[in-house]
């Protein structure tokens, strides 16, 4: 029986495993080499101001998520800033009706909103009606644009590849078609399913300070500053979850694993930018918190965020986020870009806070990637956005991972 688990990672897919495993009753060490638990969504200081390491969002879907951080003791709702999934542009919202979970409900908004044609309306009706039927186990070894291609047409088309985008970090011709079939369907089945859900406060402080506080609280080790060297110690002491980043869990597992290691090894990854902004003038007026901007293939960004507009802990009114997935190009470039993308809108540029790319935010969820299983070795499992789920590389997906290798270690005994 177990009674004993070391955790190697601190990132959100640790931090789920180690508060399932206290909540089992285990005895919990946490280990990590960063000097605060987050791992790649947490908070830093940079050039004197604390920002986010790339800027998260949550849907109203990720229940597991929302439940872990009511587990911490947090209030969700106080700390995110719900925002109907509009597919709004910087001129005004586009598809208000996309709100809505209830099929019958979602579809009388569309067939009633004046911003789409009758043939928009049409088409919006039947790609929603394939999203609610397909099989995503049909699609997992299809692109996102093999599926576009057979049941989305024009605007739809168009607005489902930015969709894709920012879900996958992937564009459609390289993103998986079944796992962004199990976002969507997730999304849009539940009420609030869709909401985007953006952090009013630093990341360190939406989850991980307040996990590492609760974990001490019920008796876990935590060992920051800390680098696991080799296993072989805390193999011979119990089960060992690697909850860290796919090369460091590779590293580890190579000895025991050389197969799984291999697998891990192999798997690709994309960046993400995000350029942090401040109008010192009047800024421009967006039609929503957050507001998708028209692709080009010079200008970067997908989404802006008014960070200001709802309220941010640590930002002003006037700081805006760019995000910038799957990017591509120095942070120089980039930073060039978003401002090139403000100057084409505006015909003004705001002051530049910082830019911050994480260049292995995700791993690359294509048709054609395996990303190995939670069983490594004999005592020796992993957990995280590297390893098999239904979920590509989200908040959400690395603590369902964690809870869910928790739930098999258990199951082993």
């Amino acid at each position: 029986m177990v009674n004993r688990i070391h955790i190697v990672g601190g990132g959100w897919s640790g931090i789920a495993a180690a508060v399932r495993a206290v909540q089992a009753g285990l005895a919990v060490h946490l280990y990590d080499m960063a000097p605060q638990l987050g791992g790649r969504a947490r908070s830093v200081v940079h050039q004197g101001q604390s920002l986010d390491n790339g800027q998260h969002v949550l849907v109203g879907a990720c229940q597991q998520t929302l439940a872990l951080m009511q587990t911490l003791g947090l209030e969700p709702n106080d700390l995110l800033a719900r925002i109907p999934l509009r597919l709004a542009v910087p001129a005004g919202p586009q598809a208000n009706w996309m709100a809505h979970s209830h099929p019958i409900r979602q579809l009388w908004g569309l067939i009633t909103d004046p911003d789409w044609s009758w043939t928009e309306r049409w088409q919006w009706s039947r790609t929603l009606a394939a999203l609610r039927w397909s099989q995503s186990h049909r699609w997992a070894h299809q692109s996102v644009e093999d599926w576009l291609g057979r049941f989305a047409t024009g605007s739809v088309h168009h607005w489902l590849g930015v969709l894709c985008v920012c879900v996958m970090n992937l564009p459609p011709h390289l993103a998986s078609a079944g796992l962004f079939l199990k976002v969507l369907q997730s999304a849009l089945g539940q009420p609030g399913g869709s909401d985007v859900l953006v952090p009013r406060v630093g990341l360190s402080q939406l989850l991980p300070q307040a996990a590492y506080a609760w974990l001490e609280r019920h008796g876990a080790v935590v060992h920051l500053h800390h680098r696991v060297a080799e296993l072989g110690g805390l193999l011979a002491a119990g089960p060992v979850v690697l909850a860290a980043s796919a090369a460091e869990s590779a590293r580890l597992a190579a000895p025991h694993a050389p197969v799984w290691a291999d697998a891990m090894h192999a798997l690709s990854h994309s960046a993400i930018a995000t350029v942090y902004t401040q109008w010192d003038d009047t800024p421009p007026r967006l039609s929503d918190p957050l507001v998708f901007l028209p692709p080009h293939h010079d200008q970067p960004a997908q989404v802006i965020i008014d960070l200001g507009a709802i309220g941010h802990t640590h930002h002003a009114t006037g700081c805006w986020a760019w995000v910038v997935s799957h990017a591509q190009g120095s942070r120089e470039v980039i930073t060039q870009g978003v401002l090139a993308q403000a100057q084409h809108q505006w015909a003004k540029q705001p002051r530049v806070l910082g830019t911050l790319m994480e260049k292995r935010a995700t791993v690359n969820c294509t048709p054609d990637t395996h990303r190995p299983g939670f069983a490594v070795a004999p005592g020796l499992w992993a957990c995280g956005d590297a390893v098999d789920g239904d979920f590509p590389s989200t908040l959400e997906g690395a603590i369902a991972s964690g809870q869910a290798c928790i739930q098999a270690v258990l199951a082993d005994g």
